[in-house]
Formats: C-alpha cells, structure tokens, sequence
C-alpha cells in the first residue's frame, strides 16, 4: 500500500476537498528520521509512518490492530510504533510515545502521537478545545436523503459498544459530526465525515442510528460484506497547528490508499 500523503497547507474548511495540494515527497515524513541498518528498514516496512519530528509522530493504524495493547500485550500500535523509534533512532531505554487520539480496533487511519511532554500537554489541550480537525471517510449502507447536514445524538459507553440515550439519561453524553456525500458507487454511499466530538464508537453509532451504517460494521447492524479488513471506515484528514514549531498541519489518506 501507498503511503498517505503529506500536506503542510493550512487546514481547509469543513466542505473543502479532501485531496492534499502536495504533490512532490511520495514517502513523506522519511527525509526526517533517516533509519539505518536491516532491523529499521524492516520496522520502516511494517509500520506506515506518515510523519515524525522530535515532538510528534503521525503514523497510519491498519484495521485489525489496537491503538493501545491491552494489559500484559505487546501487540498494539503504540508499542510497534515504540519499536520502531528505537530501531530508527538507535535509541537507547524507554521511549517516550503517547496516543492523542484512538483509533477503534476494527478501524484503519491516521494516528498522532506525542513524543515529548511538552507535545503531549499541549495536544491534549488542542484535543480537549477541539483545535485538532478529524476527517473521515465512510463507506455507508443504502443514500442519505440529505447530501450534507449533522447528526447530533446523546451516548452512552455501554459494554463494547456506544449506545443512543435520551438527553437527560445518566452519562450520557452529546455528540456531533457534519457529513457530505462524496460519491454514490452503487447501493453504497461515501461520506466525509467531520468529527466534532469524539465520543466511543460515535460514528458507528450515529451512522447506524440515521439508518445508514458503516459497510461491515456487523455490530452496529450493516447486514453488507466488506472484504478488504476491518470495516470500511478511514480515519482520513488530521489537520492541527505543530504544538511546538507552530506550522500548520495537513495529513491526507485517499480513500484507494487506504483500502486497494
């Protein structure tokens, strides 16, 4: 699969496209971090690394794997992506690398992590201030009636899954995404997906609540096969001001990156 592609264009509007305007660094982010001798490379290979400075890593998350291991594992995202620091860098003890954001199991995407405490208390901030713009693209069952809009629903994080609750239900908690029709390739539709909050599983729930899951997304009730992994939802476009340097951020996944 081809690397994402990188963009350090300002961030774009909701309604913008979701092509990168760079066109020149087919693997970019590499020219920063120059791994050396056959274990790199080989850990290059495996991980997708997008981007990676000395206080962030931007890395793309296969459908399949965890963004976090669970306890007494080795085999999530966070700590492939730490094994690769070491090989790269030849670094020495522990590493520092912590997620900003999850990605579900079942989903492949975009992942930022901080490699500094100073990256780390700042992008939790943005994160908290809704400063970091997450795109995603959805392939749904059946067409929306409506070509763009938002669905806003109350949640609850149930066991292994999100649930619909009425407002005033206890723990309960408001979501929001905006959405647009891309392209109708058939009985399918594909969305761009801006998430506004970021509430467990809330695209699944809110896409299958309006009527028009996730192809694949056998729990949230997509009856449609989906043959390329996981489900067929990709955490896309991530755009954030650099937490240190201050430069704007662009990172972009087409859709055919992702999946073909």
């Amino acid at each position: 699969m081809a690397l994402p592609t990188l963009s350090t264009s300002p961030p774009q509007p909701p309604s913008s496209s979701m092509k990168s305007s760079a066109k020149e660094n087919k693997r970019p982010g590499l020219q920063h971090c120059n791994p050396s001798g056959k274990e790199a490379r080989a850990a290059l290979k495996k991980l997708l690394v997008v981007y990676v400075d000395n206080h962030i890593l931007v890395v793309f998350k296969r459908s399949g794997i965890a963004t976090q291991s669970a306890p007494g594992r080795q085999d999530g995202l966070e700590e492939e992506a730490k094994r690769w620091i070491k090989k790269a860098f030849d670094k020495r003890g522990a590493v520092f690398l912590h997620p900003i954001h999850r990605l579900d199991k079942e989903v492949s995407g975009l992942v930022l992590f901080a490699r500094s405490s100073k990256a780390l208390s700042r992008l939790q901030q943005m994160l908290r201030e809704r400063k970091i713009s997450r795109t995603y693209l959805a392939l749904v069952e059946g067409e929306p009636k409506e070509k763009e809009g938002e669905l806003k629903h109350f949640l609850i994080h149930g066991s292994h899954r999100a649930l619909l609750a009425a407002s005033g239900a206890k723990g309960a908690k408001p979501s929001l995404l905006f959405y647009r029709i891309l392209e109708k390739p058939g009985r399918e539709s594909l969305l761009e997906v801006r998430l506004v909050t970021g509430r467990y599983h809330q695209i699944r729930a809110q896409l299958s609540a309006w009527g028009h899951p996730v192809v694949g997304d056998r729990k949230y009730g997509s009856k449609m096969p989906w043959q390329k992994g996981g489900i067929a939802l990709v955490h896309a476009k991530l755009e954030f001001i650099h937490p240190v340097t201050k430069a704007n951020l662009s990172f972009t996944v087409s859709w055919k990156e992702a999946f073909f």
